[in-house]
C-alpha cells in the first residue's frame, strides 16, 4: 500500500514532466511560426520588387513607382544581377537565398536591411530599373 506522501510526489514528478514537454513544444511552435513568417515576407518583397520592375517596364524612361514593403528580419544582403533580384536571409535554417525575375534589367538596389515596414522606390533610366528607399 502506498502512502498519501508517495502518491502526492508521483503526480508533481509526472506533472512537471508533462509540463516541462508541453513548453519544449511551445517554444519549437514559437520559433517555427517565426522563421515561417519572415520566410514568406522574403518571398513577398523579392516577388513585389520584381513586379514594380516589369511594371515599369511598359512605362518608359524616368518613370517611377512606390512600393509598401514589409522587411522580414535576419536580412543579409540584396543584390542584382540582369533581371533578377535576390535577397539573402540569415534565419534558424542558415541563409536562405529569394530570387525573383524581373522583365527589365535592373541596374541597383540600395535599401536598408532594417526589418519593418519600408516604402521603396523604384525608377527607370537608360531602360533599366534603380531600386531605394523613398
Amino acid at each position: 500500500m502506498k502512502s498519501k506522501g508517495q502518491v502526492g510526489t508521483e503526480y508533481l514528478i509526472i506533472s512537471g514532466f508533462l509540463l516541462f514537454a508541453a513548453l519544449i513544444f511551445f517554444a519549437y511552435s514559437i520559433t517555427s511560426y517565426n522563421d515561417l513568417a519572415s520566410q514568406s515576407k522574403a518571398r513577398n518583397v523579392v516577388d513585389s520588387l520584381a513586379n514594380t520592375a516589369s511594371q515599369l517596364s511598359g512605362m518608359g524612361n524616368n518613370s517611377s513607382l512606390a512600393v509598401n514593403l514589409d522587411f522580414p528580419e535576419g536580412i543579409s544582403s540584396f543584390q542584382v544581377s540582369g533581371r533578377t533580384v535576390r535577397l539573402f536571409l540569415n534565419n534558424g535554417n542558415g541563409l536562405l537565398e529569394y530570387y525573383a525575375d524581373a522583365s527589365i534589367d535592373l541596374n541597383s538596389i540600395a535599401l536598408d536591411k532594417n526589418s519593418g515596414p519600408h516604402i521603396v522606390k523604384a525608377g527607370v533610366k537608360d531602360n533599366k530599373v534603380n531600386f531605394t528607399d523613398a
